[in-house]
């Protein structure tokens, strides 16, 4: 873990965190001012995106550019991930 986020410092990803979803938590739509990557580290997460829902599971990531509206909701055992902000 603590190489894929020195990795994504190195690709100009600042801030880089882990954050930890309790099981089923919703995030509704929104968008941010900057690009975000997510790494998936335990869990699931799905992610709505351009009208379509994709459940990331550990070891895949997504990225979502800038400016773009996305909801995410944590699968029954929660989800821990790496975020990873490009401003």
């Amino acid at each position: 873990m603590e190489n894929k986020i020195e990795d994504l410092k190195k690709l100009g990803y600042s801030p880089v965190w882990v954050y930890s979803a309790m099981p089923n938590e919703d995030d509704p739509d929104h968008a941010h001012q900057y690009d975000t990557h997510l790494f998936i580290l335990e869990g699931e997460i799905s992610i709505k995106m351009n009208g379509k829902v994709v459940i990331l599971k550990p070891g895949d990531k997504i990225d979502i550019p800038r400016e773009k509206v996305h909801a995410g909701k944590a699968g029954a055992a929660g989800c821990k991930y790496i975020v990873a902000e490009k401003h």
